[in-house]
């Protein structure tokens, strides 16, 4: 996954691609896979960030 890239410059490519996504007024949630696993806990992320539920 890092391509043979050191992980501080993956780091810092994954946050430049941030900050441009930023600039276009996209948001950015942020979760780890623990959150994902506690269903309580994601959903009221997804909530409080506003993304619709179908």
């Amino acid at each position: 996954m890092r391509h043979g890239l050191p992980m501080e410059a993956v780091l810092r490519n994954e946050r430049t691609r941030e900050s441009r996504l930023s600039l276009t007024g996209a948001r950015i949630m942020r979760f780890t896979f623990a959150d994902v696993l506690n269903r309580a806990r994601f959903v009221h992320m997804l909530e409080t960030f506003g993304v619709p539920r179908a």
